[in-house]
């Protein structure tokens, strides 16, 4: 299981560098379709997109690591599943 410690902290590299910035601007994206972006203050408003960015990150990291101890294995992604 040693590999999947690797493979995960490699995972998590890469799902920092791209998913957490991409999530950030989505979710401020998103601010003028809910009524917060009207009523709170500025600080409520940074509270809540770093609030459901930091979920969705923690969903996605989740679903990756599942995903890569239920159907990983040693070799990925060195060999490819589709040869």
């Amino acid at each position: 299981m040693l590999w999947a410690a690797r493979m995960a902290c490699g995972l998590a590299t890469v799902h920092g560098r791209s998913f957490c910035p991409a999530n950030l601007v989505w979710e401020a994206a998103q601010l003028p379709l809910f009524t917060v972006w009207r009523k709170d203050s500025w600080g409520e408003i940074a509270f809540a997109v770093l609030h459901c960015t930091g979920g969705d990150v923690l969903i996605a990291g989740a679903s990756l690591v599942a995903a890569l101890l239920f159907l990983g294995s040693a070799g990925w992604p060195n060999e490819r599943y589709t040869r």
